[in-house]
C-alpha cells in the first residue's frame, strides 16, 4: 500500500504555521477594534474612532467645528457655500478634495483679491461664523474680513493647514442685520488669501441665491431696471459691451464722450427706472444678489419707477394692483401702454422684469 502524501506545510524554524482570521495561511490580516476582519487579504482597513471618540462611529466634524450625528445627539449646523456667490476675484475650483458643496472659491494671488458671501438674517443679532479654508503654503496668509462694508476683522491669520485637501475653520463674530448681509474676505498680501470652501452658520443665516438677468435693448429709447445687485454699478461697467448715447432719471443724466465731471448719473441703482438711449441694439447682462426693498418714489407728479425689488426668484411679472390703486395712483405708462386703477381697457397689468414705468400721483 502506498505511503500517505506529506503535507504541503513549510516550517521555518520551530514556528508553526497559523491561519488569520481571513483564513490565510500565516496571513496578517487581524480583528480590528470593531470586530471585524481587517488587513492581509481582506482589502479592508481597520476601524477608527470618530470624533465622539466611537470606534467605527459615524459623527464626524461639522461646518461650525462641532462633532455632530452618530451618537452625540447633536445636528450639523447649517454651511453656505462660497461657491454659490457671484462677487469674488479668482475661480471656482474642485481640484482639491475634502471640500464641502460642488467647489471651493481660490482667490487670486494679489493683494486686494477677494470673495464676498451674501445671506440673509431672519433676525438682527450678535452670530459666531465658522470660515472653512484650506492653506497649502508654507505661510500665513492674512485677510481683511468686513461685514456690509465695515470692517469686522482688520487683519485675520488664515495659518498653513497640512495641504490643500485639509480643510480647517476660524471662528468669527459678527454683528448681523436684519435682511441681506454680506461677507467680504480681502487680502492682505502678495500671496492672495486661502481657498475658502464655506462659512458655517446657525439656522438664523440662510444663504442669497446669486442670479443673472439679461435684458433686450431696442435701438433708441427704452425704458429699463434690473432686479440684481452686481459687484459694480458703474455706467462704464454695466454698458461696457454696448453701444449707449445717453441714461436720464428725472434728476440726473449720463452722456457718451462728455468729461466726467460733467455727468451726474455715474453709478445706476437696483430697482430705479432709468431712460436708456441706445445708439444700436444690445443685450445687458447683470450678476448679483437679488434686490429687496419697498418700491421708491415720491408721491407727486410724474415718477420714474422699476420693476419692484421683491427679492424672489425667478424673475416673474407681478400684478401692478398688488402696489397702486385709486389711493395712491392716477395712470402708469411705458412704451408698451397703460394701467389705471379700477380701469377696463387697461393694455398693461403687470410690472415686467427690466422695464421701467412712468407712474402719475
Amino acid at each position: 500500500m502506498p505511503a500517505a502524501p506529506t503535507p504541503n506545510i513549510v516550517y521555518v524554524g520551530s514556528n508553526t504555521p497559523t491561519l488569520d482570521c481571513n483564513g490565510t495561511l500565516n496571513g496578517s490580516a487581524f480583528i480590528d477594534s470593531c470586530g471585524t476582519c481587517v488587513g492581509g487579504t481582506t482589502g479592508k482597513t481597520a476601524c477608527v474612532k470618530d470624533c465622539n471618540n466611537v470606534w467605527g462611529g459615524t459623527a464626524y466634524t461639522d461646518n461650525c467645528d462641532v462633532c455632530v450625528g452618530g451618537t452625540t445627539g447633536k445636528t450639523a449646523c447649517s454651511a453656505i457655500e462660497a461657491e454659490t456667490t457671484c462677487n469674488f476675484v479668482g475661480t471656482i475650483d474642485s481640484n482639491n478634495a475634502g471640500f464641502t458643496g460642488t467647489g471651493f472659491v481660490n482667490v487670486t494671488n494679489q493683494i486686494g483679491s477677494y470673495v464676498s458671501i451674501s445671506f440673509k438674517a431672519a433676525t438682527a443679532k450678535s452670530e459666531t461664523i465658522y470660515i472653512r479654508y484650506a492653506n497649502g503654503s508654507t505661510a500665513t496668509r492674512n485677510c481683511e474680513i468686513s461685514l456690509n462694508s465695515n470692517i469686522v476683522v482688520a487683519n485675520q491669520s488664515f495659518t498653513p493647514t497640512a495641504n490643500w485637501t485639509t480643510w480647517t475653520v476660524v471662528p468669527i463674530v459678527i454683528q448681523v442685520k436684519q435682511g441681506v448681509n454680506t461677507l467680504t474676505i480681502t487680502s492682505l498680501s502678495a500671496e492672495g488669501g486661502p481657498n475658502i470652501d464655506a462659512i458655517g452658520v446657525s439656522a438664523n443665516l440662510t444663504t442669497v441665491q446669486c442670479a443673472t438677468q439679461t435684458i433686450s435693448l431696442t435701438q433708441g429709447w427704452n425704458l429699463l431696471s434690473f432686479s440684481v445687485v452686481p459687484t459694480d454699478s458703474s455706467v462704464a461697467t454695466l454698458f461696457a459691451s454696448n453701444d449707449v448715447q445717453e441714461i436720464k432719471t428725472a434728476t440726473a443724466f449720463w452722456y457718451k464722450g462728455q468729461p466726467a465731471a460733467f455727468n451726474s448719473l455715474t453709478t445706476l441703482s437696483a430697482g430705479q427706472g432709468y431712460l436708456v438711449n441706445m445708439n444700436t441694439a444690445g443685450t445687458l447682462t447683470i450678476s448679483g444678489i437679488p434686490c429687496t426693498g419697498i418700491l421708491q418714489y415720491a408721491p407727486t407728479g410724474w415718477q420714474l419707477i422699476g420693476y419692484p425689488c421683491t427679492g424672489i426668484l425667478p424673475l416673474a411679472p407681478t400684478p401692478i394692483s398688488n402696489y397702486f390703486n385709486t389711493t395712491n395712483c392716477r395712470i402708469i405708462k411705458n412704451f408698451d401702454g397703460y394701467w389705471q386703477p379700477g380701469g377696463v381697457n387697461n393694455s398693461i397689468t403687470n410690472f415686467e422684469p427690466g422695464k421701467a414705468y412712468f407712474v402719475m400721483f
